[in-house]
């Protein structure tokens, strides 16, 4: 995946900082994976959830902090533009239902033309179907839909 982008969802997040969470291992490895041209980005809504999610992880929110340094993370904001992308994407998945970060990460992705999504969120994301892809590109590709809640 050299030179690539991928957009990090809130659940690989909060499993790498938690290492007691059941996908801990499979999104350090996926991490692994990734080259070192490989830029993250993630929206301001997956960040809000993932420091809400990480507050009981002593330490939690030095450790995110310092993740999203390590590797350079790109924060991308919600354009007032993308508000209507956003709606339109959380009416037309209502019956899953997608939340406002999901939606986020599909209008960012359809922006930058992002095709691979580092999500636990198979329930959703194989299901999304953004207007540059037939189909996301997932990782970890491993994970399994066994989660600790």
């Amino acid at each position: 995946m050299s030179g690539t982008a991928v957009l990090v969802d809130t659940g690989p997040l909060v499993a790498i900082v938690d290492q007691s969470d059941d996908a801990h291992e499979s999104c350090i490895n996926a991490l692994k994976l990734l080259s070192s041209s490989t830029q993250l980005v993630t929206t301001e809504s997956v960040l809000t959830e993932a420091f809400h999610l990480i507050s009981y992880v002593n330490g939690g929110s030095e450790k995110l902090f310092q993740l999203l340094r390590i590797f350079n993370a790109q924060l991308k904001p919600l354009a007032q533009y993308q508000l209507k992308r956003v709606e339109e994407l959380m009416s037309i998945y209502n019956d899953l239902p997608m939340d406002f970060a999901d939606a986020t990460i599909v209008s960012t992705s359809e922006e930058l033309g992002i095709k691979t999504i580092f999500t636990l969120d198979r329930r959703g994301f194989d299901v999304y179907r953004p207007i540059h892809v037939k189909t996301f590109s997932l990782l970890p590709q491993e994970h399994t839909q066994k989660r600790k809640k």
